[in-house]
């Protein structure tokens, strides 16, 4: 796969969150602004002596409540946004290593992630007073004198403070550690896209940890910065344990993962390293491979700020035609007025380069939109209107009475793709099973009914992924008889495969599953699947576990009816559950999962919804 291409795939749900809290976080800062400018002009026209003492007094407290509404507005978005972003680094990281998905991120350390979020704001909008307080004090002042001085009327001396308070600049302008200058804004989004993707990256490097994992290589990004630009593609040790490889805390030390950087880390097996790396973790091809490194020098430096050069004139172009010469000018006309000089033409469109360490200056000039730009556009308001309609959907399931965990996994499942097929089911909690209503009659919308205990069978995450695969089937397959058609062929397919697997012996996929204790004898088929996937027997399996075995069971009872496997009645999976549609719900659960055990017992059927979910993408 391109390089580039796959560095823009990774992490591509959590980096859209990414983009759209950051791009919240400018319109809670915004409308701040204007919340604060409102409350100035209302103090300057108030009537009363602006300049008065007790005024300011007032003033200042009343921007002091402003900025501490403003500080719990970022910290509520940091509170919603790092959980979410750090549990998407986190199963792309499960997802990297091979490993089937079953736990969640430390909550502890996201309690840390968080804090340490909480605290940059909290300094970021004090700042912000400071200066607000401090230019309003020095402003008052001035016109103060200006009014003693001059002996004007209290009403010009308002409006020269009014338009003095409301033409201030924006505020403090914060100074980092590397000399950078950024204006409130801009720091703003920096410290939101900045806060997030290191809230990522520590969840994927701690993922990688646990699993035994300590190697990682930096992605390639398509037109980086120089400090960037010498890590790309090589490998970095997490913890240092790793000999011959630089650390990913040298790496960051000399200027990787600076403010506002987007690259994120791929971890990479021991077969790959010694098939495509050296021992100091340069790759042998591409990017920094020998003879092709890339160089953090004043040089690098002046060619990024300038952009990819311009492209050359194409050879063998024909020469353009001699200007014609002007007729003489006839003695008894006025000269002709001069010829407003040409625009120069404008430069193309230079290549979007990594978010760079310095704020380029905005460009005065305009110009139309190319269908490019226009599509790239689009598609940006089309995720933020996604992103805005999953928020909401993820809140209301909160509201509705869901605990955490199933509103996370409802939103993770409900994927731009599917947002294609319609809005989100709504999400009934009560007791007494679980199950999709699909829309009809009155009702609104779908509705996805789950018991509201998160511990039950009825109410657990993975019923939930589930019931959300029913919803998808009725957004696709259950509309065209055809693909109703290919699923069934598929199931019928891995039912022939199964039983050729049974050597006559089809016994061992009877399944009672209504038996107390829960525990079919030694030998059959679901103890083996129960070895082979968990390394225990069932009767020692906990419920997420039991949960993914039925996955198998309610699967395997679907395509044949109720005979073997189990979950439903034969009377459900002949009626109401015909078409198979719990084998498809289950199918899709696994194929979210990567469950290879399911691939491997059921491949015709987990190739269906590859294929579906490859179509859903386009």
């Amino acid at each position: 796969m391109n390089p580039i291409a796959k560095t823009l795939d990774q992490h591509k749900q959590a980096n859209r969150s990414i983009q759209a809290t950051v791009g919240k976080m400018a319109d809670i800062y915004r409308d701040a602004r204007e919340r604060l400018n409102a409350k100035l002009q209302k103090h300057v026209l108030s009537g009363r002596d602006p300049l008065e003492g007790k005024q300011l007094v007032k003033l200042i407290e009343d921007l002091s409540s402003a900025y501490g509404k403003l500080e719990e507005a970022f910290r509520k978005e940091f509170d919603r946004a790092i959980p979410y972003v750090a549990e998407g680094y986190y199963f792309d990281a499960l997802k990297d290593l091979g490993k089937t998905i079953l736990g969640k991120p430390d909550t502890a350390k996201i309690d840390l992630m968080k804090r340490d979020a909480f605290a940059h704001v909290a300094g970021m909008t004090q700042n912000m007073l400071k200066t607000d307080v401090a230019f309003i004090r020095q402003a008052s002042a001035e016109v103060f004198r200006v009014a003693s001085a001059t002996g004007i009327t209290r009403e010009e001396a308002t409006q020269a403070l009014l338009a003095k308070i409301l033409g201030r600049p924006e505020g403090f302008r914060f100074v980092d550690a590397g000399g950078r200058t950024w204006s409130n804004q801009a720091y703003c989004e920096m410290l939101s896209r900045t806060v997030l993707l290191n809230a990522g990256r520590q969840t994927y490097f701690d993922t990688c940890a646990e699993n035994g994992e300590d190697v990682v290589r930096v992605t390639v990004s398509g037109n980086p910065c120089p400090a960037c630009a010498v890590w790309e593609n090589r490998l970095l040790s997490i913890s240092g344990a790793t000999k011959g490889l630089p650390t990913v805390e040298q790496a960051t030390a000399a200027g990787l993962c600076h403010p506002n950087c987007t690259h994120s880390f791929v971890a990479v097996g021991e077969f790959a390293r010694s098939e495509d790396f050296t021992e100091d973790g340069r790759p042998k091809t591409g990017v920094n491979s020998p003879g092709k490194e890339e160089k953090n020098d004043p040089e690098a430096w002046k060619k990024y700020r300038q952009g990819p050069a311009k492209p050359a004139p194409s050879a063998g172009k024909p020469a353009a035609k001699p200007a014609k010469p002007a007729k003489p000018a006839k003695p008894a006309a006025k000269p002709a007025p001069a010829a407003k000089p040409s625009k120069p033409p404008e430069p193309p469109p230079v290549e979007q380069p990594e978010l760079p360490l310095e704020l380029p200056e905005p460009s005065p000039a305009v110009r139309k939109e190319t269908p490019e730009e226009h599509r790239a556009r689009r598609q940006a308001q089309w995720e933020a209107a996604y992103d805005k309609r999953r928020d909401a959907w993820h809140q209301s399931i909160i509201e509705a009475g869901g605990s955490k965990e199933v509103a996370g996994e409802l939103a993770d499942a409900y994927t731009p793709e599917m947002a294609k097929l319609g809005k989100p089911p709504k999400i009934v909690f009560e007791q007494g099973g679980a199950f999709l209503r699909p829309k009809s009659g009155k009702m609104k919308s779908d509705e996805i009914h789950l018991d509201p205990d998160a511990s039950s069978w009825d109410g657990h995450p993975l019923t939930a992924r589930h019931e959300f695969g029913h919803w998808l089937d009725h957004h696709t397959r259950l509309r065209d008889q055809g693909r109703i058609d290919d699923f069934n062929a598929a199931a019928a397919a891995d039912w022939k495969a199964l039983k050729k697997k049974a050597n006559g012996n089809l016994k061992i996929y009877k399944e009672n599953l209504y038996v107390t204790p829960y525990d079919p004898p030694e030998g059959t088929y679901w103890q083996e699947a129960s070895q082979t996937m968990f390394g225990k027997p069932m009767n020692q399996l906990n419920l997420a576990e039991r949960k993914i075995l039925r996955q198998h069971q309610d699967a395997l009872g679907s395509i044949t009816n109720g005979n073997y496997g189990g979950g439903h009645t034969k009377g459900y999976y002949k009626g109401d559950g015909k078409n198979n549609i719990e084998a498809f719900a289950q199918a899709y659960a696994a194929y979210c999962r990567n469950d290879e055990q399911f691939r491997l017992e059921f491949p015709n059927m987990t190739a269906y919804i590859e294929n579906l979910m490859k179509g859903l993408e386009k």
